[in-house]
């Protein structure tokens, strides 16, 4: 079991474990988590970190965020299809501005999310006394520090290179998304090269 950690020290990464579901995942799901983030103030990169910890590894995550009943209700938002992405990632966003509204620090938003508000207070204070939720925050810190290195130089999105998708997972109606300029290998084996050098 990972090491317990104190409030504000961070777990690095010392190699990333790039699957081809985060690779996937963000060809598919960037352009819109960032359209939507932008349209709260919202770092986009924030955003898709918090989604990569979530349901990243998936690979046809249905509830993106993992939101709970709870906080969709919170942001009037109740009732409609949360495995629709679009209005998934609508209510994410709402929420993560609402957490910010509350005081949570933009890079600090995927801990907060995963503790929800009072475990994110208690985990500031050094009150987080529950030892599963510690071990569980002390490997999201570790792969949020993986995704902070993947989404320092993430695969290249190229803008001359669309593609039209219909896809259920998207609303069923066909979407536009941008292509990869490089094949998911060669990406591998940049990161490896980059990370580990060899």
């Amino acid at each position: 079991m990972a090491k317990d950690i104190k409030p504000g020290r961070k777990p690095k990464a010392p190699k990333i474990d790039i699957s081809n579901e985060w690779i996937e995942n963000y060809k598919r799901y960037y352009p819109l988590i960032e359209q939507k983030a932008k349209k709260f103030g919202i770092d986009p990169k924030i955003a898709f970190k918090t989604f990569l910890l979530e349901s990243g590894s998936q690979k046809n995550p249905t509830n993106l965020f993992q939101l709970q009943v709870g906080s969709i209700t919170d942001v009037g938002m109740s009732g409609l299809d949360m495995s629709d992405p679009e209005l998934n990632t609508e209510a994410a966003m709402r929420y993560m501005s609402m957490l910010r509204n509350q005081g949570i620090p933009m890079e600090e938003m995927p801990t907060a999310w995963r503790l929800g508000k009072l475990g994110y207070d208690q985990h500031k204070m050094g009150l987080l006394k529950n030892r599963a939720a510690k071990d569980d925050l002390t490997s999201r810190l570790w792969w949020g520090s993986a995704a902070d290195q993947f989404l320092s130089e993430p695969p290249t999105l190229a803008s001359d290179k669309i593609k039209p998708i219909s896809d259920e997972r998207i609303g069923g109606s066909e979407q536009t998304l941008p292509e990869y300029k490089e094949g998911v290998g060669s990406v591998i084996q940049r990161y490896l090269k980059n990370l580990l050098g060899f």
